[in-house]
């Protein structure tokens, strides 16, 4: 019997992700935790140029918080700024729950609460394309 797919990748590429994983959580980090500590949209992480009221919005799970340094980057080069309301296992689907939640799932219900009922009060312009 083999131990499943993990055993089919070649160590050097397991270790390979191990680095990015760990280099994509240290990224996230300080928003992921801001968040779980305050699920309100004002706490939503500020990204790009903060000098500047935010265009645009990143909404998501993990997936999307992928995103986030690069966004931040870019942002800063391009003189935009944004908010990041994006959050590991919680994709922004209104009444999605995990089928077997772990402890880190207990600020989704809440987290998108706060961001569906943010939503409807807030207001992001729309970004001149250069």
């Amino acid at each position: 019997m083999t131990q499943g797919a993990p055993s089919r990748i070649d160590v050097r590429i397991t270790e390979i992700q191990s680095i990015n994983m760990s280099i994509f959580e240290s990224q996230v980090e300080t928003c992921w935790n801001g968040l779980a500590d305050n699920t309100s949209i004002d706490n939503a992480c500020l990204i790009g140029d903060t000098e500047i009221e935010p265009s645009f919005g990143l909404v998501g799970d993990s997936h999307a918080g992928a995103l986030l340094h690069q966004l931040d980057i870019q942002s800063k080069q391009k003189g935009f700024s944004g908010v990041s309301y994006a959050f590991r296992s919680c994709p922004p689907l209104m009444s999605i729950e995990p089928d077997n939640p772990t402890d880190e799932d207990i600020h989704c219900p809440s987290l998108r609460e706060s961001f569906f009922t943010g939503l409807l009060n807030v207001s992001v312009g729309h970004p001149t394309y250069r």
